[in-house]
């Protein structure tokens, strides 16, 4: 027995340590399998690593291959419009940039395009206004002084052809003075109508009775080779204007029609009504949104170069020739019709003619008849203070007035004026000032002198309008325009005195 478990011990151990033997051998092979496929999975990794990164070195390369194109014509864009940018900055707006790409930057391009584009129009608007603000100014400074000399003068010379033999030499003489001063003062006018600076006196005016009223007129003007042809619309507003200043666009309009036809032609005068919805911006201003009657006066003739017309209401721009135009009647009618609330609209091609469509404000009232005949411009005896500071003008009004029946005191200025309102009380029947006077001027006076003479009537006198108060006819008095004639002044002396509530 002692034998028999020594050997089952002994086999036991065998057994055991065989087993072990066994385990150990496995384990090492497993260590060796796990390295091994360690060593596989790091050496997989690398190679992934590698792989992806030259694919996306390989990528890059190929989308900057790709994207250089796109690039460069991307910032050859921006460069253009950098190069705009730039040149509208110094104001250069004529560059035009290139457009001929389709995509997205051509239509941001073009939108620069446009907007250059307004931009030169705008700054060729506001170079109009700056020169009609300066030619404005230049008339107001001008015309006060220059229109009392042709006050004089146009005095003066009525005084020699009264006292003259009629169509003697002495007499031809003094008619020639008399229309030269007529000349220069419708020069001063022209300058005063393209500042907007003349005082208008707008009624309500039919303007086919205008057109009609002026045709006859014109042929005779005209000459036989002009034949006129009248188009009236039935129903016509009523437009609110001076009559007088809408005449003169007409005949300037007319004789401009009438040079572009040196071999004759027809002259169309033209009405219509016209509904704005919106405001009418053209290539020289713009015309207000609302309800206008128009008048149109077509020709015949040569026609107008895109260079003509680009200048084609700038003051002192004329295709004549300085001998025979000063190039103020365009400057001159768009003036008058801008201060009256419109505008001109201008078409013509060259060789096809032009036509010249005036759009003038509608108003609700209703035309007034023709004026009566004025009766003799004579007065009764009324006593009538002048105050006027240039002393050519007040001699030739006062000698004017007192020829024609009226007491007339005389004052230098507005002090002087009011000590003879003092010293008269009662006795003054009317006013005639002037309105740009050193110290006080001319509607301070007649503040004070209608304190002082209440119901007294007031007539101003102005060689220009650059009182807003005066421009609007917000002063409640008469006016008359300088340069004048005695005749002129007498009539409206009379006119002033004979109205209701005078």
């Amino acid at each position: 027995r002692g034998e028999a478990l020594r050997l089952w011990r002994a086999g036991g151990r065998r057994l055991l340590e065989r087993a072990s033997g066994d385990l150990a051998r496995r384990a090492a092979a497993e260590e060796a399998g796990s390295r091994l496929a360690a060593e596989r999975a790091s050496r997989l990794r690398r190679f992934v690593g590698r792989w992806s990164l030259g694919m996306v070195v390989s990528f890059l390369l190929l989308a900057a291959a790709l994207l250089a194109p796109l690039t460069l014509h991307v910032e050859r864009k921006l460069r253009l419009l950098e190069e705009g940018f730039e040149d509208i900055s110094r104001g250069r707006l004529g560059r035009r940039l290139e457009t001929r790409s389709q995509d997205e930057f051509g239509n941001l391009l073009r939108r620069f395009n446009r907007m250059a584009e307004e931009l030169r129009s705008s700054q060729e608007r506001l170079i109009q206004a700056e020169k009609l603000s300066a030619m404005g100014r230049l008339a107001g400074g001008v015309a006060h002084d220059f229109n009392n000399i042709m006050t004089a003068i146009l005095g003066y010379s009525g005084f020699l052809l009264e006292a003259l033999p009629k169509d003697g030499p002495a007499w031809r003489d003094a008619k020639e003075i008399e229309r030269a001063a007529r000349r220069a003062a419708a020069l001063t006018r022209q300058i005063l109508a393209y500042g907007r600076r003349q005082v208008l006196r707008p009624v309500a005016l039919d303007l086919n009775a205008l057109a009609a009223g002026m045709a006859g007129r014109l042929e005779r003007l005209l000459g036989a080779g002009v034949r006129i042809v009248a188009e009236p619309a039935a129903g016509l507003r009523a437009v609110r204007a001076d009559p007088a200043q809408i005449e003169e666009v007409l005949l300037n309009l007319a004789f401009n029609a009438r040079d572009a036809m040196p071999g004759g032609g027809t002259l169309v005068l033209a009405t219509s009504n016209e509904d704005l919805a919106r405001p009418l911006v053209h290539r020289y201003g713009e015309i207000p949104a609302g309800r206008y009657a128009c008048l149109a006066v077509r020709d015949t003739g040569r026609g107008m170069t895109e260079e003509v017309k680009s200048h084609l209401f700038e003051p002192f721009f004329t295709t004549k020739g300085l001998a025979t135009g000063t190039g103020l009647a365009l400057a001159m009618i768009g003036g008058i019709v801008a201060q009256s609330g419109g505008g001109v609209l201008v078409d013509s091609e060259e060789g096809r003619g032009a036509s010249f469509k005036v759009y003038l404000p509608v108003s609700d009232a209703t035309p007034e008849a023709g004026p009566a005949p004025a009766p003799a411009p004579r007065g009764g005896g009324e006593t009538i203070l002048l105050v006027e500071d240039d002393a050519g003008t007040r001699a030739v009004s006062t000698r004017g007035l007192a020829a024609r029946g009226y007491e007339v005191l005389e004052a230098g200025d507005a002090e002087a004026a009011l000590a003879l309102v003092r010293g008269r009380p009662g006795r003054i029947r009317l006013l005639v000032t002037d309105v740009v006077m050193p110290g006080m001027g001319g509607m301070e006076l007649a503040e004070a002198f209608r304190a002082s003479c209440p119901g007294v009537p007031v007539l101003l006198m102005s060689g220009h309008a650059d009182q807003p108060a005066l421009r609007g006819g917000a002063t409640g008095a008469a006016f008359l325009q300088k340069p004048f004639s005695v005749e002129a002044l007498a009539a409206r002396v009379r006119e002033v005195l004979d109205a209701p509530g005078s």
